[in-house]
Protein backbone atom coordinates (compact mmCIF):
# COMPACT_ATOMS: atom_id res chain seq x y z
CA UNK A 1 0.00 0.00 0.00
CA UNK A 2 1.48 3.20 -0.86
CA UNK A 3 1.36 6.47 1.61
CA UNK A 4 -1.34 7.53 -1.33
CA UNK A 5 -3.24 5.19 -0.46
CA UNK A 6 -3.19 5.21 3.09
CA UNK A 7 -3.99 9.47 3.29
CA UNK A 8 -7.42 9.77 3.02
CA UNK A 9 -6.91 13.59 3.95
CA UNK A 10 -8.56 16.23 1.14
CA UNK A 11 -5.42 17.49 -0.48
CA UNK A 12 -5.13 20.49 -2.58
CA UNK A 13 -3.82 20.72 -6.41
CA UNK A 14 -0.38 21.73 -5.22
CA UNK A 15 0.07 18.20 -2.70
CA UNK A 16 -1.91 16.19 -5.69
CA UNK A 17 0.36 17.19 -8.10
CA UNK A 18 3.45 16.27 -5.49
CA UNK A 19 2.37 12.95 -4.65
CA UNK A 20 1.46 12.67 -8.58
CA UNK A 21 5.02 13.23 -9.54
CA UNK A 22 6.45 11.29 -6.37
CA UNK A 23 4.63 8.01 -7.98
CA UNK A 24 2.06 7.36 -5.09
CA UNK A 25 -0.58 7.20 -6.76
CA UNK A 26 -1.49 3.59 -7.94
CA UNK A 27 -1.23 3.04 -11.18
CA UNK A 28 -5.10 2.57 -12.34
CA UNK A 29 -5.34 5.86 -10.82
CA UNK A 30 -2.73 7.95 -11.90
CA UNK A 31 -3.83 6.20 -15.41
CA UNK A 32 -6.75 6.59 -15.74
CA UNK A 33 -8.37 9.21 -13.75
CA UNK A 34 -5.42 11.75 -13.57
CA UNK A 35 -4.42 11.33 -17.55
CA UNK A 36 -6.63 9.31 -19.92
CA UNK A 37 -9.71 11.31 -18.91
CA UNK A 38 -8.67 14.95 -18.78
CA UNK A 39 -6.60 13.89 -22.14
CA UNK A 40 -9.17 12.10 -24.09
CA UNK A 41 -11.85 14.53 -23.10
CA UNK A 42 -9.53 17.77 -23.88
CA UNK A 43 -8.98 16.07 -27.28
CA UNK A 44 -12.41 16.08 -27.95
CA UNK A 45 -13.33 19.14 -27.24
CA UNK A 46 -10.13 20.57 -29.43
CA UNK A 47 -11.51 18.81 -31.82
CA UNK A 48 -14.86 20.16 -31.58
CA UNK A 49 -13.89 23.79 -30.75
CA UNK A 50 -11.59 23.35 -34.03
CA UNK A 51 -14.64 22.73 -35.99
CA UNK A 52 -17.13 25.57 -35.44
CA UNK A 53 -13.75 28.08 -36.58
CA UNK A 54 -14.10 31.75 -35.54
CA UNK A 55 -12.90 32.62 -32.30
CA UNK A 56 -14.15 29.22 -30.68
CA UNK A 57 -11.85 27.11 -33.32
CA UNK A 58 -9.01 29.44 -31.75
CA UNK A 59 -9.78 28.18 -28.47
CA UNK A 60 -8.85 24.66 -29.87
CA UNK A 61 -5.05 25.51 -30.04
CA UNK A 62 -5.16 26.19 -26.84
CA UNK A 63 -6.88 23.06 -25.23
CA UNK A 64 -4.33 21.44 -27.82
CA UNK A 65 -1.61 23.35 -25.95
CA UNK A 66 -3.08 22.31 -23.12
CA UNK A 67 -3.39 18.34 -23.24
CA UNK A 68 0.13 18.14 -24.97
CA UNK A 69 1.02 19.29 -21.72
CA UNK A 70 -0.45 17.66 -19.50
CA UNK A 71 0.59 14.96 -21.92
CA UNK A 72 4.35 15.72 -21.31
CA UNK A 73 3.80 15.98 -17.42
CA UNK A 74 1.85 12.99 -17.24
CA UNK A 75 4.96 10.78 -18.48
CA UNK A 76 6.93 10.76 -14.95
CA UNK A 77 3.67 10.21 -12.79
CA UNK A 78 2.83 7.29 -15.08
CA UNK A 79 6.57 6.11 -14.96
CA UNK A 80 7.06 6.08 -11.34
CA UNK A 81 3.65 4.93 -9.98
CA UNK A 82 4.37 1.77 -12.78
CA UNK A 83 7.55 1.11 -11.20
CA UNK A 84 5.46 0.80 -7.86
CA UNK A 85 2.70 -1.09 -9.49
CA UNK A 86 2.54 -4.66 -8.19
CA UNK A 87 -0.12 -5.93 -10.25
CA UNK A 88 0.62 -8.24 -13.79
CA UNK A 89 3.70 -6.68 -15.59
CA UNK A 90 1.99 -6.21 -19.14
CA UNK A 91 -0.11 -3.38 -17.29
CA UNK A 92 3.15 -2.28 -16.87
CA UNK A 93 4.28 -2.01 -20.03
CA UNK A 94 0.82 -1.08 -21.31
CA UNK A 95 0.70 2.05 -19.41
CA UNK A 96 4.26 3.21 -20.45
CA UNK A 97 3.59 2.77 -24.17
CA UNK A 98 0.33 4.03 -24.38
CA UNK A 99 1.40 7.36 -22.75
CA UNK A 100 4.14 7.57 -24.75
CA UNK A 101 2.43 7.24 -28.09
CA UNK A 102 -0.24 9.08 -27.14
CA UNK A 103 2.28 12.19 -26.67
CA UNK A 104 3.41 11.18 -30.26
CA UNK A 105 -0.11 11.79 -31.28
CA UNK A 106 -0.66 15.22 -29.63
CA UNK A 107 2.17 16.55 -30.39
CA UNK A 108 1.57 15.07 -34.42
CA UNK A 109 -1.61 16.64 -34.27
CA UNK A 110 -0.67 20.22 -32.71
CA UNK A 111 -2.10 22.58 -35.05
CA UNK A 112 0.28 24.72 -36.98
CA UNK A 113 0.27 27.69 -38.99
Amino acid sequence: MTKREQDDSDDGFEEIARDLIKGEFPLVEAFWIYFFLPAVAGEVLATAAGSIGGFIGLLSILIHLLVLLWTGFMVIPIWKSSENYEGRRVFVWLAKTFIVLFGIKVALAFPVF
